[in-house]
């Protein structure tokens, strides 16, 4: 049975608060887990605990569903599925800890890891899951101690650095996070894992025009990759969000441009990934909803320049109306009246509709059927 509380590291008198946070912050560091381990059994231990953090959650945020499951938990007898020996006589410590960390027990996946440093302490494989486990429990100090040892053994183990750039992003070393995913990736550039992680790395460090460039630019040069197109779609639309904001505009559930320079962005990130093939429905949805929003925002802001140049040419005319009420009388002003009238028609027309009526009609209904934004 998983032990939940170990597998957030927290106790078991933890309040709703404590573990909602809890759950917050292992479901992130469990997805860049996903995300960035290019080593197959630490990814697919990484994507057992995003999915045991989903089960923790419908648990343990339920009243009654916590009081039936802590009652279960402190009848249920201890697992032993890690402990059983090799058939050599003697432990795998490496299996064992993974055992442990894919049955959700985070201490004793650590423990055994340590006891594998101990008995190989040759094994770089053991020095680099010691120190992911250590940084899973905030055990930083160990965690640096386990990769400056498995430095020592092999420098050039890319999955190490890989490693170390998630200890150090953990710690916010945003910088250290950087460098080690560069050396991770000049170790290993088959692996585009690694220079994609690059760019949220940037991103949460504040910079994220570099980490948008840094993706731009990767892409750029491998334009056939599904794994990079998919990651610069996704980092894009992100991006946006903080370009642009207007929670309860016409579409609450993301953020649209509301100035010309938001417009003016969105316009030039679209261009970039529109026409990308990606086969991730999410991503595809999420890249729809801000192509309507974007088109939305265009339509808005080309109607106020409209309502505005309305305006200003009303109170020229109204002026120069004024001026000639003073110059001419009589039929004189009669006729500049009307030409007056009829010139401030013209412009008007001329300004709110500058195709011709017909086919400004054609326009617009063609728009409002490509975003959705038609009336029923």
């Amino acid at each position: 049975m998983i032990d939940y509380y170990q597998l957030l590291n927290i106790s078991p008198d933890a309040t709703e608060a404590e573990i909602k946070k809890a759950i917050r912050q292992q479901r992130a560091k469990f997805r860049r887990r996903v995300d960035s381990s290019p080593d197959i059994d630490t990814r697919s231990m990484a994507e057992k605990k995003v999915e045991q953090i989903g089960e923790a959650e419908k648990i343990l945020t339920d009243p009654e569903k916590r009081e039936a499951y802590d009652q279960q938990l402190e009848s249920a007898p201890p697992d032993t599925s890690a402990d059983q020996p090799t058939g050599s006589g003697s432990k795998d410590w490496l299996a064992v800890a993974s055992q442990y960390y894919k049955n959700g027990d985070l201490r004793k996946a650590y423990a055994a890891a340590k006891e594998a440093t101990d008995v190989q302490s040759n094994n770089v494989r053991a020095w680099t899951l010691r120190a992911m486990f250590a940084s899973d429990l905030d055990n930083y100090d160990d965690a640096d101690f386990a990769i400056d040892q498995g430095m020592g053994i092999d420098p050039k183990y890319p999955v190490l650095h890989s490693v170390a750039a998630m200890v150090a992003y953990d710690q916010r070393k945003y910088d250290t996070a950087i460098a080690e995913y560069r050396e991770a990736f000049r170790l290993d550039p088959t692996d585009y894992s690694y220079a994609i992680q690059i760019s949220y790395v940037m991103a949460d460090a504040g910079r994220k025009d570099e980490g948008y460039n840094h993706l731009k630019s990767l892409h750029e040069i491998n334009p056939d990759n599904a794994e990079i197109s998919e990651a610069f779609v996704e980092y894009a639309l992100l991006h946006l969000d903080t370009k642009w904001s207007d929670p309860n505009g016409k579409f609450p559930t993301y953020s649209i441009p509301t100035n010309k320079t938001q417009v003016k962005v969105g316009v030039e990130i679209m261009n970039d990934i529109e026409s990308l093939d990606i086969t991730n429905d999410g991503v595809k949805e999420n890249r729809q909803n801000y192509i309507e929003a974007l088109d939305y925002a265009k339509q808005r802001h080309f109607e106020k320049i409209r309502v505005f140049t309305v305006i200003a040419i009303f109170l020229f005319w109204s002026l120069m109306m004024m001026i000639l009420n003073n110059l001419f009388h009589g039929f004189a002003h009669f006729l500049f009246v009307v030409l007056g009238f009829g010139l401030f028609a013209l412009i008007v027309y001329l300004v709110l509709f500058p195709y011709g009526y017909q086919m400004n009609k054609e326009k617009v209904g063609e728009s409002a059927a490509r975003t959705g934004l038609q009336d029923d």
